[in-house]
């Protein structure tokens, strides 16, 4: 499938995601008037350099700013009288605009996640989309453990028909625990890299395997890959959770040495 026609899937799924009518456990409620729906699957080619993709799982989106949520009020707003398809299709056009222009540029989570996977290698186009497409009711209150029906609701009507149309080659990288074993459970079919969670709290996690280089800003693996990660990369090996050993209380502060955490 080319990039065109991955594109407009998406938007098609978009815009069924918007409408989306169950009400599931520790997420926010779909609401249009109150500013809230379930968001994110978007294809961002901008700036790559090659037709060889990848796909980013997050866990779920983070809560909606106040402009995202003033962007869904007026548009359920203003078209009162238009069938739900119309109102839906409206919301999604004007709330992905939002995102490509104002928050998938600018965003810390999506502009270090993009450099992780260039420092892995990867230059081709992202495919960015969430295991939950709903925020959490509270923070940290989403996980596979607690929460196991959302998860596998979400991921067996929304993710796993999202992936029917992705090219397999596509390798998902995931970004956090809960993003993992869920993409472990759901595409089983699939290359999956693991990544540590790149923002808040869990972001010293994700700097003990990467580092910012000071000659050019650059993103960087903190050590040359190891065996199992090479295995990954050259599809020797399908399911690998990058995440690096916490170091011990001591004055020298150097990352320990990654230790490799195989789904399987």
């Amino acid at each position: 499938m080319t990039t065109a026609n991955l594109d407009a899937e998406a938007r098609r799924i978009r815009v069924e995601l918007v409408g989306c009518p169950r009400q599931c456990e520790g997420v926010v409620r779909r609401n249009p008037g109150s500013g809230h729906v379930p968001r994110l699957v978007h294809l961002e080619r901008r700036g790559m350099r090659s037709d060889d993709g990848v796909v980013i799982v997050g866990m779920n989106p983070g809560a909606a700013g106040d402009d995202e949520s003033n962007i869904v009020r007026d548009s359920a707003k203003e078209h009162d009288e238009a069938a739900a398809e119309e109102i839906n299709g409206r919301i999604a056009t004007a709330l992905y605009a939002h995102f490509e222009k104002n928050i998938l540029p600018e965003n810390r989570y999506y502009k270090l996640a993009r450099e992780a996977v260039s420092a892995l290698g990867f230059s081709g186009p992202i495919f960015w989309t969430e295991a939950v497409k709903c925020s959490s009711t509270s923070r940290g209150s989403l996980s596979v453990t607690a929460t196991t029906a959302t998860f596998a609701t979400c991921g067996s009507i929304w993710l796993r028909r999202e992936l029917e149309f992705v090219p397999t080659a596509w390798p998902l990288i995931t970004v956090g625990r809960d993003a993992f074993v869920a993409a472990c459970l759901l595409a089983t079919d699939r290359r999956i890299l693991g990544l540590p969670h790149v923002t808040a709290a869990r972001s010293p996690a994700f700097w003990r395997v990467f580092q910012r280089l000071e000659r050019d800003g650059d993103l960087r693996l903190r050590r040359p890959a190891n065996k199992a990660l090479v295995a990954w990369l050259t599809g020797a090996q399908r399911h690998f959770m990058l995440f690096a050993a916490a170091p011990k209380e001591s004055r020298n502060d150097r990352p320990r040495a990654q230790r490799p955490n195989a789904c399987r």
